[in-house]
């Protein structure tokens, strides 16, 4: 795409281009506009022409059947024209008042449709929210005297959850956008990409003696049809700790045409179509480390990750109502296509014994051979997204703008729904992966500066 002048020759020939856009809108007081740029036309040019084009009409109005022809007396001459001067000023007031609406703007604030120039370069600060990984109970403790093959089971009264059934990774991030473009020569249709993120978020959860007596890690023993719990910490018996780790990142990319529809005075309807990429990377990672009599250490790792790639085309509508100074304008788009869902398991133990000796294993508390290894999977996905920006014309290059987004993922695969809390210590045919997807949704606050050149 070319979106600069590469030498001279190519400013010589802007410049003479935008001389002759001029000359032709300066005669357009006398011709209406063509046909095919109507949409482009304002409603104050086309009010304009309707105003100088009514005393003609009035003047070639057919006469009735029984109305004689009189000569024009030199009085009717003279108020025609006084008329005419009257119009004239009319017309001549009309635009100073629109002209001096907005002193700031170099072209009068147009829309994007009108600017002179027709490159932009729009760079969003984005303070967004996203959805959380809802967690399954992952920690628990116990009112002091619980015996130890009590402790941290669930459903027992005397146990209380310390980490579980609630939303990780869901606070606000800062992120960015930036949108960039132009119109092309026939100033209808655009050609636009845009990219956005928000920055990682990571959280970290640590858990040991000093912040609880009695810890466990929770599970259901398949294999006795009850409730159980490991123990990590528990006095005079086990000293441990747990440690669980979050993470979520997303980026997303979109490249459009848009293109112009309707326009109703000071608002206009593009149509938008292209396609559509976004990324969401999440983690969920639980570490823990004992020690007791029998042993020096145990250290049990079980690791949860997944990927969503969305590939899809997109269709939407940008309207803009364009008020001189400021403009509102709102895209409403949705975007169709596949999400190809990765999620990663795995898991280890190590043990060391009091002699110094590690004996290892391939598998966790929760990550076991039932479930272990990469799996993947396809959806349909429907992706809506609305924005809605208010925007400030500082000048006729540059704007100040405020709005909101909302984005939609119908599916996704996030890691605390891949975890399963059933377990076979023994045979190792539990736990079972479904492959369990969601929704997912990502909003913001934006705050942007465009640059037309």
């Amino acid at each position: 795409m070319w979106l600069f002048p590469k030498n001279v020759t190519h400013i010589v020939f802007w410049c003479a281009l935008t001389v002759a856009i001029n000359c032709l809108v300066s005669e357009s007081w006398s011709a209406p506009p063509f046909q095919e740029s109507k949409q482009q036309a304002s409603s104050r040019v086309w009010a304009n022409y309707a105003r100088q084009m009514e005393p003609q009409r009035r003047s070639i109005a057919p006469r009735l059947s029984n109305e004689r022809a009189s000569p024009v007396s030199p009085t009717s001459w003279i108020e025609a024209i006084e008329e005419d001067s009257l119009t004239i000023q009319e017309q001549t007031a009309v635009l100073d008042g629109d002209q001096g609406s907005c002193q700031g703007c170099v072209a009068g604030c147009c829309p994007s449709h009108q600017r002179s120039c027709q490159r932009w370069i729009q760079i969003d600060y984005l303070l967004g929210w996203r959805k959380g990984q809802r967690i399954p109970e992952l920690v628990t403790t116990s009112v002091a005297g619980t015996a130890r093959t009590e402790a941290g089971e669930l459903g027992l009264p005397t146990t209380s959850i310390v980490l579980g059934n609630e939303d990780l990774v869901d606070g606000a991030r800062p992120g960015g956008r930036i949108d960039f473009g132009r119109w092309l020569a026939n100033g209808e249709t655009a050609v636009a990409g845009r990219f956005y993120g928000l920055s990682d978020t990571s959280t970290n959860h640590f858990f040991d003696q000093t912040t609880h007596d009695i810890l466990a890690r929770p599970f259901f023993h398949v294999i006795n049809a009850e409730e159980d719990a490991l123990p990590i910490n528990f006095p005079a018996v086990d000293t441990g700790s747990i440690q669980v780790t979050s993470g979520a990142s997303l980026i997303g990319s979109d490249f459009y045409l848009r293109q112009s529809w309707c326009q109703l005075g000071n608002a206009c309807v593009d149509l938008i179509t292209g396609y559509q990429f976004t990324r969401i990377d999440e983690k969920l990672h639980i570490e823990t480390t004992s020690t007791n009599q029998a042993v020096q250490s145990i250290e049990v790792v079980d690791q949860f990750d997944t990927r969503n790639v969305f590939h899809g085309g997109l269709l939407g509508l940008i309207s803009e109502v364009d008020g001189s100074c400021w403009s509102l304008s709102m895209l409403a788009k949705v975007g169709l296509g596949n999400t190809h869902e990765t999620v990663r398991v795995n898991g280890t133990t190590l043990i060391t014994d009091l002699s110094g000796s590690t004996i290892p294993f391939s598998n966790g508390l929760l990550a076991q051979p039932s479930n272990i290894g990469i799996h993947t999977a396809n959806e349909f996905t429907v992706v809506p997204e609305l924005n809605i920006r208010y925007t400030r014309h500082l000048t006729d290059c540059i704007d100040l703008a405020i709005g909101y987004t909302g984005i939609y993922w119908s599916e996704a695969a996030q890691p605390g729904n891949q975890v399963n809390l059933n377990i076979d210590p023994v045979g190792g045919t539990q736990p079972l992966l479904n492959m369990v997807s969601d929704d997912y949704w990502l909003q913001s606050l934006d705050f942007g500066i465009t640059w037309w050149f």
